[in-house]
């Protein structure tokens, strides 16, 4: 059994009304893939209005929606794809009515059932100063449950057992809308807290839970592991930091909460502003000293807007190198790289709880 894995998202928000058409950067290889589109926004007529939506030319199964095709109302609509074609790929939400402040985001997965892709559908709202947004979701271990929610005038914040995948508004005075996602363990409740408390807040939710492939030979990679071969394989990621650096994260957090890999994919990464020697380390957590090691591998994923800059890969053990490997020519989409330790470099590791990886950016 494979748990569904997030591949890419897509997506912006602008005022609009008929044809909204953007590029989803999927990957070059889906296996038992799903597509989502999620679609926010707010109808300004006083009239009723029709809507689809395709993905690679294929036309879109509405999965369900909140005031869709209402007049006068803020909406929701989600979207769902099986098996969507692979790459990058056309979205086009078309709708006949008057609407604007639509905020539209793509999402592709692998890993996921083709039978029974989806289920557990429901949606919840609030037209009062309800604070948190809160939805239940009906998930089994292994599932991906995953939450839609729109409100206005506000920031909101994830609980802690939530990875947000993303937040973003069409204007600072209207519709805004965020995403995330929670492993799935029978039934889970998602919840948003408001940055602030006006009154006469609004907000809707729309929540599903992704179903587990059958079966999958496909390995993910997830940015900054390390696999162990002993008696028992063990797998290291990152869990502090150990120093910054000039390094950013994507989602403004810590840099070994942003590679942990607890969300598989790319849609959230650290990165150097400079290439001048720019160097972070992260300590890897999940690690005990085997009695015995045949491998140790290295395994990151990588790209670089600079195409003459190199990355510098250290396996360490406090202050100790075990192991670098510098990656040049890198390209400008993430990809898949690594290396293995030697027999003899193994060998010297005599605390695996003190393994970190050093990542140094060169010209």
């Amino acid at each position: 059994m494979a748990s569904p894995v997030l591949d890419t998202i897509a997506g912006s928000g602008i005022a609009t009304q008929g044809t909204t058409t953007w590029t989803h950067p999927g990957a070059a290889s889906l296996p038992n893939g799903l597509a989502f589109v999620e679609i926010a926004g707010f109808n300004s007529g006083g009239t009723s209005y029709t809507y689809s939506c395709t993905y690679g030319g294929q036309s879109m199964t509405e999965i369900g929606n909140i005031n869709g095709g209402v007049a006068w109302a803020d909406f929701q609509i989600l979207f769902g794809l099986k098996a969507p074609p692979a790459g990058s790929q056309t979205v086009i939400f078309t709708v006949t009515g008057s609407t604007n402040d639509i905020e539209y985001r793509s999402l592709t997965f692998t890993s996921v059932d083709q039978t029974t892709p989806w289920d557990g559908y429901t949606t919840s709202g609030s037209n009062v100063n309800l604070d948190p947004i809160s939805t239940t979701i009906a998930s089994r271990t292994n599932d991906l449950p995953m939450d839609f929610v729109s409100y206005a005038d506000s920031t909101v914040t994830i609980s802690c057992n939530q990875t947000q995948l993303w937040q973003g508004f069409t204007n600072p005075n209207s519709i805004r809308a965020a995403g995330s996602t929670t492993p799935g363990t029978g039934s889970v409740t998602l919840t948003w807290t408001f940055s602030n408390s006006p009154t006469g807040r609004i907000w809707q939710s729309q929540g599903i839970n992704i179903r587990q492939s059958a079966a999958s030979s496909t390995t993910q990679t997830q940015t900054g592991k390390a696999n162990i071969a002993s008696a028992s394989s063990q797998i290291g990621r990152p869990g502090s930091d150990v120093t910054q650096g000039s390094w950013i994260s994507s989602i403004s957090s810590s840099l070994y909460a942003t590679i942990s890999g607890l969300i598989q994919g790319d849609p959230q990464y650290i990165y150097a502003p400079d290439v001048g020697g720019n160097t972070c380390e992260v300590h890897l957590s999940g690690l005990t000293t085997p009695i015995t090691v045949s491998g140790v591998v290295v395994t990151l994923r990588a790209k670089a807007d600079n195409t003459t800059a190199t990355l510098t890969v250290g396996l360490y053990q406090g202050a100790s190198l075990i192991q670098q490997n510098t990656f040049s020519n890198l390209p400008s989409t993430f990809t898949t790289l690594a290396f293995l330790v030697t027999p003899a470099n193994a060998l010297t590791i005599s605390d695996y709880t003190n393994l970190r990886f050093r990542f140094t950016v060169g010209p």
